[in-house]
């Protein structure tokens, strides 16, 4: 599990783009939130998805985190408010889920 250390060298501080970056939950937290989205989906029909970053072979918690930094920069400055960022595996993936995004475009998302 990650420690606490660790996380506060990645997520205090302005990181050069105005705004501070969002700190990521942990996996545990991370997983009740899907699964409390996944629920409000059922109810409300409006859809949500799940952007997951495999940052495991660019980056661990014993080296330098300036990868991570990177990628926590501009997901900070695009995700809206009510997205989440979080561990869905730790130390390994990053997981983002983005609430109620809605759209016709069968390749506003694709894997790369």
């Amino acid at each position: 599990m990650r420690s606490q250390s660790n996380l506060g060298n990645v997520s205090r501080g302005n990181w050069g783009t105005g705004t501070s970056l969002r700190i990521p939950l942990g996996e545990a937290a991370f997983h009740r939130m899907m699964t409390l989205e996944r629920r409000r989906t059922s109810r409300s029909q409006k859809a949500s998805r799940l952007m997951l970053l495999d940052m495991s072979e660019r980056w661990t918690p014993d080296v330098d985190c300036d990868c991570l930094h990177k990628v926590l920069v501009a997901l900070t400055t695009v995700l809206r408010e009510t997205d989440v960022i979080g561990w869905y595996k730790d130390s390994a993936i990053v997981g983002v889920l983005l609430r109620e995004v809605e759209t016709e475009d069968p390749n506003f998302f694709s894997e790369t």
